[in-house]
């Protein structure tokens, strides 16, 4: 495996929502909208990447800043 260790590790919803700054019912909204990539481990359990996290973060801190600029 060519992977670090790290970028393997899958977040659980409460870990994912702790880093995003929000809470559980933002997280599950933001899934349900297709806005964050999630996997699904199960039939009702869903992990997060902290890359996938991360790209959210970027995406979010980029979409305000364009509508800053109008």
């Amino acid at each position: 495996i060519s992977e670090p260790a790290a970028s393997l590790e899958l977040l659980t919803r409460r870990q994912a929502a702790r880093l995003l700054g929000i809470g559980l019912k933002t997280l599950d909204r933001l899934v349900r909208e297709g806005r964050l990539r999630h996997i699904k481990a199960g039939a009702r359990i869903l992990r997060f990447r902290p890359a996938d996290i991360e790209l959210f973060l970027d995406e979010s801190a980029h979409n305000s800043t364009a509508k800053e600029a109008f």
